[in-house]
């Protein structure tokens, strides 16, 4: 339960919420360049991880216990120990370049096409989502191995952790893991993007331009 709530939150609410073209316009008016959406994308991440890290504590905390099905002792836990948003600030910045990359690339890439002639249509979305896929993976892969070994590390920090890491390993140990993290994003990029661009159509009239 716990899990469920905080990928409702972030990736149901917020992330897209804040990236429909009247958000953009509220942050930047009128201008839809890569800054002004990598900010929305920055906003929208940062903000969604910030609501949702307390769940992503109390999953981590039900797993590695005897907490039953929904975790709810967990949440319970990090409410009563004051633990709630032990170790954020990585999970915050990987939520953020999560969305930053993702949503950046896909719209950025739609544009590419777009303004090439190329049909708006499905084919045009599953392009794009792949794209966006291969995008925040290689950017997010780093901090993700980062905060594995953080969490299973007595590093005293983030940033001591990662440098004990490349000390030991080099450069190629923030890429471990890239292939089977795309492979998970793969779909639930193509699905978000595809359904969300469909709904977009039927309830507006049109596709996110």
């Amino acid at each position: 339960m716990a899990h469920i709530i905080s990928e409702f939150v972030h990736k149901g609410i917020v992330r897209l919420a804040i990236n429909l073209p009247e958000k953009r316009n509220a942050i930047a008016p009128n201008v839809k360049t890569p800054g002004a959406m990598a900010l929305s994308g920055l906003l929208g991440g940062a903000l969604g991880y910030t609501l949702a890290a307390p769940f992503f504590h109390a999953t981590r905390l039900a797993q590695v216990s005897e907490d039953g099905l929904f975790g709810l002792r967990a949440l319970r836990r990090i409410v009563r120990e004051r633990i709630a948003y032990r170790g954020a600030g990585l999970l915050i910045a990987r939520g953020a370049t999560i969305s930053t990359t993702q949503l950046t690339t896909y719209d950025s890439t739609k544009g590419f096409c777009r303004d090439r002639g190329l049909d708006d249509g499905p084919a045009m979305h599953v392009a794009c989502s792949v794209a966006a896929s291969l995008a925040v993976t290689t950017a997010m892969v780093p901090l993700d191995v980062t905060l594995t070994h953080y969490q299973t590390s007595a590093s005293p920090s983030p940033l001591a952790c990662a440098r004990d890491m490349y000390q030991q390993h080099g450069p190629r140990i923030f890429l471990r893991g890239w292939l089977p993290l795309w492979a998970r994003f793969l779909p639930s990029s193509v699905l978000t993007f595809v359904i969300y661009e469909q709904a977009r159509k039927v309830l507006v009239g049109e596709f996110l331009k």
